[in-house]
């Protein structure tokens, strides 16, 4: 007999394609329905019991107000959040972590946030609207790199529970912000393409997405690898988890593993991978200093 957890999942597809639905059909629009009279029970929340495993967002090409209160290009999104054992999104009142990312500058400066937005519960929860299909969230980012040139961006958002616990990542999402492309973009594409392929080839975690993507949205795979590899060990193991590259009880001293795997001698090395079948991350010495490559930080208020 199939499990609660397989029994729901694919209600929660179904939910989720089934806003996709409304969305598409709205004529363009991209709002869901916030007509607090189309409900006829409260919202659902996280707990302790129904912690949340899954954000879903949608993000479109947006004007609002920027950090300066001048009008700013920028994203808009609606965020969902899904709970175990409940099968419509839920009220959250942890922290919200927001990371955007452009394809400016190096590939190191790619790898890299561009800004990183910071939403406490209380504050998080100015942007709750009330939909007929449950808790929803949606709100303005702005896009803090001046001028107007074309950007294909990506936005990734992190959800913290409160006090602490397991976090849960949304996927990576592409948005193409439209302008005049800057001199040497083509060259710098196929160099960022050459960079992703060899990524895909060292690093199979990414492997698969980034076969699988092409063009502006293949991008996020070095992006996400690279980000991801920067990220503290703690978070890095909490991130694999979630993406499925490595079991809950093989959760081991990764440190520990690329030591012994650098010590393995080549005619070893068959034996080797047949005894571990965790696929290693990149040396974390590889990791890149803190101090100047830091994204920058926003903690944005109610009033914000």
């Amino acid at each position: 007999m199939p499990t609660t957890t397989q029994l729901q999942l694919p209600r929660r597809l179904s939910f989720a394609l089934l806003w996709s639905a409304v969305i598409v059909a709205g004529s363009g629009c991209t709002s869901l329905n916030l007509n607090p009279f189309a409900r006829t029970k409260p919202l659902l929340k996280e707990s302790a019991n129904h912690p949340v495993v899954e954000v879903i967002c949608l993000w479109e090409p947006a004007e609002g107000q920027g950090l300066d209160g001048l009008p700013s290009r920028g994203f808009a999104g609606q965020l969902l959040f899904f709970a175990h054992g409940h099968d419509e999104p839920v009220k959250v009142d942890g922290k919200v972590t927001l990371y955007v990312f452009d394809d400016q500058g190096s590939v190191e400066d790619q790898s890299r946030p561009l800004h990183e937005f910071n939403f406490e519960g209380a504050v998080w929860n100015t942007y709750l609207r009330e939909s007929s299909m449950g808790a929803a969230y949606q709100l303005f980012i702005p896009y803090t790199r001046p001028g107007t040139k074309h950007a294909e961006c990506s936005l990734r958002v992190k959800y913290t529970p409160p006090g602490g616990g397991r976090s849960s990542f949304s996927k990576m999402a592409t948005i193409v912000l439209p302008g005049p492309k800057p001199e040497g973009t083509a060259a710098r594409s196929s160099h960022r393409d050459h960079q992703i392929q060899q990524a895909a080839y060292v690093d199979g975690a990414v492997g698969a997405d980034a076969a699988a993507t092409a063009g502006p949205a293949s991008a996020s795979g070095i992006v996400q690898a690279q980000f991801e590899s920067a990220q503290p060990i703690e978070q890095r193991r909490s991130l694999e988890t979630y993406s499925g590259q490595l079991a809950p009880g093989k959760s081991t001293d990764l440190s520990r593993l690329q030591r012994l795997l650098r010590d393995v001698k080549p005619e070893d090395a068959a034996s080797a991978q047949a005894a571990d079948d965790v696929e290693p991350s990149r040396d974390l010495d590889e990791v890149p200093a803190a101090d100047s490559s830091q994204p920058r930080r926003h903690r944005l208020s109610a009033v914000e």
